[in-house]
């Protein structure tokens, strides 16, 4: 199985792990939908650790912004 991680275009502030396959998914923050084809990819693996490891370095990266 393939892992993404996907930063929200909407609120710029939630960072997710998605499944390869999936046409769309919705934020977990705002709730806005978001279509997979229209998403920046930061990062595909078939290692979810490594897949939470991309995910914990985002959210540090937007919490530095904030």
């Amino acid at each position: 199985m393939k892992y993404s991680v996907i930063v929200c275009p909407k609120c710029k502030s939630h960072v997710q792990i998605i499944e390869d396959g999936i046409k769309s998914t919705v934020c977990q923050r705002c709730g806005s939908r978001l279509a997979l084809k229209k998403l920046k990819i930061w990062h595909t693996t078939t290692d979810l650790a490594d897949a939470v490891s991309v995910r914990t370095a985002l959210l540090m990266k937007l919490d530095e912004r904030s």
